[in-house]
C-alpha cells in the first residue's frame, strides 16, 4: 500500500509540474506586458463574445451575442449561455470574452432584444408552409 501512495504521489507531483510549465508558457508574456490585464468575469455577468472575421488580407474581431456567466470552471474558464433561445452554454477562456457595458442586473426588453438581434441570426421554433418553384 505504501508503494501504490509513493506511485500517487509522484504522479500527482508530475501533473503539478507539467501543468505550471504549460500555464507559464500560455501566461508568462501577457505577465511582463504591464498593460495586460485579464478580467475576472463572475456568475451571472452579461458578456459579448469575440468572432474572428477573416477579410483577404487580414484578421479583425467582432463582438457577438448576449450572453450570461452560467458556470465558473477557474478564474479564466468559464461556460456561458445564450441569453436568448436555444439557450445554448458553450466553455470559453477570459481573453475571448469582453464585459456587455450596458447590462444593469436587471433583464429589460431592450436587453433582450438587444440579445436576439445582437447575434446575427434568429431561432426559428417552427416553419408554418414553404413552396418549391422551379423558376
Amino acid at each position: 500500500m505504501a508503494e501504490l501512495r509513493t506511485a500517487m504521489d509522484n504522479i500527482h507531483r508530475d501533473v503539478a509540474v507539467r501543468s505550471e510549465k504549460l500555464c507559464e508558457q500560455v501566461c508568462g508574456p501577457m505577465r511582463k506586458k504591464a498593460h495586460v490585464m485579464m478580467a475576472k468575469f463572475a456568475l451571472g455577468d452579461f458578456v459579448l463574445l469575440e468572432k474572428v472575421v477573416k477579410f483577404p488580407n487580414k484578421l479583425a474581431l467582432n463582438w457577438k451575442g448576449l450572453f450570461r456567466e452560467s458556470r465558473v470552471d477557474s478564474d479564466y474558464v468559464m461556460e456561458i449561455q445564450q441569453f436568448v433561445e436555444p439557450f445554448a452554454t458553450s466553455v470559453h477562456h477570459a481573453s475571448g470574452l469582453k464585459y456587455f457595458n450596458g447590462a444593469s442586473p436587471d433583464v429589460s426588453n431592450d436587453l433582450l432584444n438587444y440579445g436576439a438581434f445582437g447575434d446575427e441570426g434568429f431561432y426559428v421554433k417552427d416553419l408554418l408552409g414553404s413552396r418549391y418553384s422551379t423558376e
